[in-house]
């Protein structure tokens, strides 16, 4: 006896094929999301303290998302130590929503992870930082990055000149970066008079669209459903 699967099944198992094809395509996992590590000009420090002559120095780098939500899992940041004889504090940064092209809804802190050997070195050096919570960045959304220090510590946020200008794959600088500088925030251009670019990377997983998942739910039902029917013999060609 000879049972051969019946037309319907091969049917199903072609459309749950092209089904899965489109549905899985565009489920991509990178880890870099943007960044301009490592630097490669000469070194430019902007000041990153609670400390310096009694004022509050902050950074904030924005980048845009493209057309893939992104799950972040780490920030890097290209730091010194400001000099020994300040108090050794953690650097600390923040993830903001955009307002209107400044710092909109803060989201989550970002913990630097500290090694044991903190502070290791005065020269530059990458420091890892985690959200504290969960985050899906969304497609073109801009975010940012504020960098600040626990009470008195004192940080440089490196550049470089040239400016190198943070890419990637899932996200695009945004034009112009803010610092708090002399009591208030002002643009780069507006306090160094052009766009200075401090040295960052965004880490993270790019994530399927809700519609995407469906399309993935209805292959991976159609595919049972070409097996199931691949076990019953077509009534006509049994023999």
């Amino acid at each position: 006896m000879k049972i051969r699967t019946s037309s319907c099944g091969k049917a199903l198992q072609v459309l749950a094929f092209v089904v899965c094809l489109a549905s899985c395509s565009p489920i991509a996992h990178a880890d870099l999301i943007i960044g301009n590590l490592p630097l490669t000009g000469q070194w430019v420090g902007m000041s990153i303290t609670n400390h310096l002559r009694g004022w509050k120095y902050y950074e904030a780098e924005g980048f845009t998302i493209g057309n893939d939500p992104v799950l972040l899992t780490d920030v890097v940041l290209n730091l010194s130590l400001g000099g020994w004889g300040i108090p050794i504090f953690p650097p600390l940064a923040d993830l903001y929503s955009d307002d209107n092209g400044f710092l909109g809804t803060h989201l989550t802190g970002l913990e630097p992870v500290i090694r044991e050997c903190f502070p290791c070195d005065i020269s530059e050096e990458n420091y890892v930082f985690l959200p504290q919570t969960p985050i899906i960045m969304q497609p073109h959304e801009t975010y940012w990055i504020r960098a600040s220090v626990a009470d008195q510590g004192f940080y440089y946020w490196n550049a470089s000149t040239p400016d190198q200008v943070p890419v990637g794959p899932y996200a695009t600088a945004t034009p112009q970066q803010w610092t708090f500088f002399r009591g208030f925030w002002e643009t780069h251009q507006q306090a160094f008079g052009g766009p200075i670019n401090m040295g960052y990377e965004v880490h993270g997983t790019a994530t399927p669209e809700a519609g995407t998942v469906l399309l993935l739910v209805i292959g991976l039902f159609w595919i049972v459903a070409a097996h199931l029917l691949q076990g019953e013999p077509n009534r006509t060609s049994v023999r």
